[in-house]
């Protein structure tokens, strides 16, 4: 650096000459006899000397000594603009206060980072690259700490500054050189200054803001956090020129810094305490934690350094620290560090006024330091200082608003109750506000845009109390919102004691309210919907939906059926209303389509609204096809799997919507189901001229497949709780057997004949033959055996032999054809029961003719007796019918 030997000069110059005899050695050198280069040189040196003098204040003893030597010629060459090369002897004197201030064995290595302290001023950081460099450190070091690219963002905004700062740059050593020329290719990485096409190539800022070309785009991957930072005892022994050269940025990292290395920043924190720098340190912190440039977790962290450096030992009550209350008087900031005890002390009383008087600390930084203190006032019982404090929390809330950190909202919430009283005196005034602002354009004194002036003013504020205190809201009945506000004053209108009582909505006391406004049709469609969802009084609401069907049909379809807000329809509104009278009103009122109404249940189904799905299947507007494609949809698409919620809608639908169709429908779900329940609703609630052509035996046949005998029972009337309508007939015997031969087959005819249901037909069907011939045509042995010994087990013996040479309509006695698998064993077993029942009931009248019984024959009553009972007959009672038989059969051979 060329100016670096005369800048030395002027420095010992002015530590060693006033103002006379730099005048008096001015005028000697100008006679000397000494070369004109250095003359010139030394002349030049003496006169900026002169100058500095001049407008500066006497130097003390130990200047030139001091690191203030060099900061201040720094200092005052940047500002002088009118030096020849007034940068770059700035560059030169901060050059040199840094290698007077560091020592040679110094490891520059761990300082680069430092170097952040210096973005603002390009002289100090061109200073300090050329410092590392001509240190030794490597060129790739410097790259990787991110010093240079924080500089290219820092200084994103003027370009021209990065350029010129690396130009003072180039006036260092040829390693200086070197790494410039590795910044040439060596991109900023900043979005929107990469990665530019031209020229089928790609143009790109570098660091030193300078564009090159590349061919291949630059991809940059974001950076992650950087690590903790181990700091070393080497920090601790130069802590002092250290804080001295970087100021925050050395605080920075030791906050930064790994927890293994807390005892070590704690020390250090210790020696700054106790160093000449102690004054400049404790003026600091205050201001970069209420600058928020320390968070509010590093914040206490250091302040608890600071107050464990101004503490007694535990052992020792020597009552408050001197140096602690000097602290506090000298920055009242400090007393956040002050121990409970010590908050009843004058100075920090005083202290406490102080900050809470001071503009300058009113901070969103400062409230959580705040609320703390708050805290520790109120273990004391200091209400006054305590108050003092909730107001100034309040006042700065008040003042900022909803703009503060979420990390403070529940400490507020927690630890300052007593803000809520405040907030609810101050939203108290705000309603109040509105309120008379809404009276005054009800009587023409202001227009609407006057209201949302006034809301407006006051919706950050009330957004904060929203968020401190949502309750507030509820209880003092705030109009927050945009259309709760207009709702406000459209209620106001309806219940105005002057309003017209005709047109409540258009023309109100003394001006048209809903058309002042807003002229947008669909605007006003939107306010309307939004006062129905608000409304809380069923005349109010009325008087809406009457307004809205006086409109023209696109105005009414829009307010019922065009969604608004969080997906939200009108119609669908007043379907989910509890209050079943106005209901009911709503909907003799409204004209819905099919389409529409089914689209309602549609939505109410998807959004699992239960109770307005309930609600609209049960209204007035429900027809025959809105209800059919409905259920259809209901059961196929909208709740497949709850099948006790499909059940509750189809019992609950008035009787007049179930068509042939629906009728259909619901009965196959039923037979799917197995639900017994929808059936006999079905059967028993409509009237006989609704239901579809052969719709019992329809069903009867359907549910065969399934063996749900139960139904078949039902639909066959022969359950035990019969239906007394006319679809279904009682003990309808020949809808089983027509049944029974559709769908005849092995595991069908077992599985009826298990379940028992053929003797409950026995009971009262009298072709029991038919039933016979029905299980030797079965082509099952088992089957055909379990039915001979049911009939044996049930009738007489003579009844038996009846039913094996019983004819069938066709003229044909039992038998199996013989195209069946079990055909050979029932016709065997078939002809031995024949020679059995031959042999055991032959008789022969006394001219040897075999007997026939006449055709007037007529069992006895005992025969049939066993079907009055479910018990089993006696085999006591089985012979003694048999006997009686028998005897009755020998008188009538005589």
């Amino acid at each position: 650096m060329r100016h670096k030997e005369n800048l030395l000069a002027l420095a010992n110059i002015l530590a060693s000459h006033d103002r006379d005899t730099i005048q008096r050695t001015i005028r000697s050198t100008v006679f000397s006899k000494i070369p004109p280069e250095k003359k010139q040189s030394a002349l030049q040196t003496l006169r900026l000397a002169e100058t500095y003098i001049n407008a500066n204040p006497p130097l003390p003893e130990n200047w030139r000594t001091s690191p203030n030597c060099f900061r201040d010629l720094s200092n005052y060459f940047i500002t002088q603009t009118t030096i020849d090369d007034y940068e770059e002897k700035a560059l030169c004197c901060w050059y040199l206060l840094l290698n007077e201030t560091l020592p040679d064995d110094f490891s520059f290595q761990e300082i680069i980072v430092m170097g952040n302290a210096y973005l603002p001023e390009p002289h100090q950081f061109a200073a300090f690259i050329i410092f590392l460099l001509d240190k030794k450190v490597s060129p790739t070091s410097i790259k990787q700490s991110k010093l240079l690219y924080h500089y290219f963002q820092y200084n994103i905004a003027d370009i021209a500054s990065i350029t010129r700062t690396y130009a003072l740059i180039q006036h260092g050593s040829e390693t200086t050189q070197a790494f410039l020329a590795q910044l040439v290719n060596t991109a900023c990485l900043l979005r929107g200054f990469i990665n530019h096409s031209k020229q089928g190539k790609y143009q790109s800022y570098n660091l030193m803001g300078d564009t090159f070309l590349h061919t291949k785009p630059i991809i940059h991957h974001a950076q992650k956090d950087e690590n903790k930072i181990f700091i070393t005892p080497y920090y601790e022994t130069y802590a002092s020129v250290l804080f001295q050269l970087f100021e925050f940025e050395f605080i920075k990292i030791l906050l930064n810094c790994d927890s293994r290395d807390k005892g070590i920043a704690a020390n250090i924190y210790d020696i700054l305490l106790k160093s000449k720098h102690k004054k400049h340190f404790l003026n600091e912190i205050p201001l970069r934690i209420l600058t928020g440039e320390i968070n509010y977790f590093h914040a206490c962290l250091l302040l608890n350094s600071i107050g464990s450096a101004y503490s007694y030992p535990l052992c020792l009550d020597y009552g408050p620290h001197p140096d602690l209350l000097a602290a506090i008087t000298e920055n009242p900031f400090y007393v956040h560090i002050a121990p409970e005890f010590l908050l009843s002390h004058q100075i920090t009383s005083e202290a406490i006024y102080k900050l809470c008087a001071n503009q300058h600390s009113q901070t969103i930084h400062h409230l959580p330091f705040l609320i703390n203190l708050s805290a520790k006032l109120n273990n004391q019982h200091l209400e006054d200082l305590n108050n003092k404090i909730f107001d100034t929390i309040y006042n700065y809330l008040i003042t900022v608003g909803n703009e503060f950190p979420v990390a403070c909202e529940s400490m507020i919430t927690q630890h300052c109750s007593k803000l809520e009283a405040r907030f609810e005196k101050k939203l108290a005034m705000y309603a109040n506000n509105l309120d008379t602002v809404m009276n005054d354009f009800l009587y023409g004194k202001c227009n609407y845009q006057t209201i949302e002036e006034m809301a407006g003013e006051q919706l950050n504020c009330v957004n904060l109390i929203k968020r401190l205190f949502p309750e507030l809201l509820v209880t003092l009945d705030y109009p927050f919102g945009y259309y709760v506000l207009i709702h406000r004053l459209i209620e106001k209108a309806f219940y105005h004691p002057q309003k017209n009582e005709t047109l409540v909505l258009q023309q109100a006391f003394p001006s048209n309210v809903l058309y002042t406004i807003t002229d947008d049709i669909q605007r006003r469609i939107r306010i309307l919907q939004e006062c129905l969802l608000l409304s809380k009084n069923i005349d109010f609401s009325r008087e809406i939906i009457l307004f809205s069907n006086k409109q023209d049909n696109e105005f009414t379809a829009c307010f019922y059926h065009t969604e608004f807000g969080n997906k939200t329809y009108a119609f669908d509104f007043i379907a989910s209303q509890q209050n079943g009278e106005f209901r009911e009103w709503a909907f003799s009122v409204i004209q819905v389509s099919d389409t529409e109404m089914l689209n309602a249940i549609k939505r109410s189904i998807i959004n699992k609204s239960d109770q307005t799905t309930i609600h609209l299947l049960q209204s007035t507007q429900l027809t025959e096809l809105s209800a059919l494609n409905a259920i259809n949809y209901l059961i196929t698409e909208g709740k497949t799997n709850d099948h006790a919620f499909i059940e509750r809608c189809i019992l609950i639908m008035p009787p007049a919507v179930f068509s042939k169709n629906l009728i259909t429908l619901v009965t196959q779900y039923a037979v799917k189901m197995s639900n017994q329940k929808i059936v006999r609703f079905v059967c028993t609630a409509l009237s006989e001229n609704k239901f579809p052509e052969d719709f019992v035996k329809t069903t009867a046949y359907a549910l065969l497949p399934s063996k749900n005998w139960g139904m078949i029972k039902l639909m066959c009337g022969l359950s035990s709780e019969p239906l007394n309508q006319n679809p279904i007939k009682k003990n309808n015997i020949d809808l089983l057997i027509d049944v029974l031969n559709l769908r005849i087959g092995k595991s069908t005819i077992i599985e009826f004949y298990q379940k028992d249901i053929i003797r409950e037909a026995f009971c009262v069907y009298d072709k029991k033959n038919t039933l016979f011939h029905l299980a030797a045509n079965s082509g099952c042995y088992q089957t055909f055996f379990n039915t001979f010994s049911f009939f044996e087990k049930h009738l007489v013996p003579e009844s038996i032999y009846d039913f094996l040479y019983a004819k069938n309509a066709a003229g044909d006695i039992p038998a199996c054809p013989l195209n069946l698998c079990d055909a050979k064993e029932i016709n065997e077993f078939l002809n031995n029961k024949k020679e059995e029942y031959k042999n055991k009931f032959h008789f022969e009248l006394p001219d040897g003719t075999p007997w026939r019984r006449p055709g007037n024959y007529k069992r006895t009553r005992v025969e049939y007796s066993f079907w009055s009972s479910d018990s089993e007959m006696s085999e006591e009672k089985s012979a003694r019918i048999e006997k009686n038989a028998l005897k009755g059969r020998a008188r009538n051979n005589f």
